[in-house]
């Protein structure tokens, strides 16, 4: 590759923006948050997206997935999920998104694992100061 042609590259031809971290990269992941919040409210870069619910009743297979065979035993891999047909209604639900490297998402999972542990530690606290008071 000529030097000029290393000059005249973008910060886009060096792969994606992490929003977290800020490192551009060619693999990213996007993280999924949906609550009954308005998560505008945090200080952080969410991008949004529309999921829509629909009744599983409702819905047709259209298209199988795209498989791989496993092999030794494994079980298949999906590539490309199957696609459905609805007949029913579908609602509309806002969903928070994140686009980020493996290294922040592995962060995100250790701080939900950290937060979900926490509040395990004070529901056992709680139960045991309910047993003493009770007895």
């Amino acid at each position: 590759m000529s030097t000029q042609s290393l000059e005249s590259q973008t910060p886009e031809d060096e792969g994606e923006l992490c929003v977290n971290c800020g490192e551009r990269g060619e693999d990213r992941r996007t993280l999924w948050m949906a609550c009954f919040y308005a998560m505008e409210e945090l200080a952080v870069p969410f991008g949004h997206q529309v999921l829509f619910h629909a009744d599983p009743a409702t819905l047709t297979p259209a298209s199988p997935p795209t498989t791989l065979p496993g092999r030794l035993g494994l079980s298949p891999i999906n590539i490309f999920p199957g696609t459905v047909t609805c007949s029913g209604e579908l609602t509309p639900k806002k969903i928070y998104t994140l686009r980020v490297c493996k290294d922040c998402r592995s962060g995100w999972m250790q701080m939900i694992e950290h937060w979900h542990a926490s509040f395990s530690r004070v529901r056992e606290r709680a139960e045991a100061r309910q047993q003493t008071t009770e007895e």
